[in-house]
């Protein structure tokens, strides 16, 4: 069977703990929690969602566990946004790029006695090998291809279905949930 692969950013290996680091390159004004499915991003007056990378670095942190066979609680998740975008956002993961190092550096607490060893462990596990990067990089594009369309028939506001209805001013989608959810779009 295909061995499912992950991209994972950063890793830092240290007696103070294993860093899974997750970078976001975002701009404008971003809106969220680590526990939303969604976080919103506002950029001038274009409103989008995007997939909470808080879930998805911890996607990574939960697969990069599992190989190094080390507890859970040796590891740190944390989520980088490295642009000049507003956050909003109300987490214990999520930092700025000016903060990244005191988040780091406030791990004071010696948890790991075995770093040189791990460390060898991931270095073994990163893919040099061109055609596997290359093939990696093939299924998270066919996966988010699935993923958009997905979302294309999901209510942007509530995660309702979008149906096809027909009004005054001609044929638009809605929402499934109307009318507790009101939103459309124009066909």
């Amino acid at each position: 069977s295909d061995k499912l692969t992950h991209q994972i950013d950063h890793i830092i290996v240290s007696k103070y703990g294993i860093f899974v680091i997750e970078t976001k390159q975002y701009n404008g004004y971003i809106i969220g929690n680590d526990y939303d499915k969604k976080w919103t991003i506002k950029s001038g007056n274009k409103k989008y969602y995007i997939n909470n990378p808080v879930h998805q670095n911890y996607g990574h942190l939960k697969a990069i566990k599992e190989v190094l066979e080390t507890d859970e609680n040796k590891f740190i998740s944390i989520v980088c946004i490295p642009s000049k975008a507003k956050l909003k956002i109300d987490s214990k993961v999520v930092v700025s790029i000016n903060e990244l190092l005191n988040k780091i550096n406030g791990y004071k607490e010696p948890i790991i006695n075995n770093a040189d060893e791990l460390y060898e462990k991931v270095m073994k596990l990163n893919i040099v090998d061109k055609e596997q990067r290359k093939q990696h990089v093939t299924y998270a594009k066919e996966v988010k291809t699935l993923n958009e369309e997905e979302s294309k028939n999901k209510c942007p506001k509530c995660g309702g279905i979008l149906v096809e209805r027909e009004g005054k001013y001609g044929k638009f989608l809605g929402c499934s949930n109307y009318p507790k959810c009101r939103f459309m779009k124009k066909l």
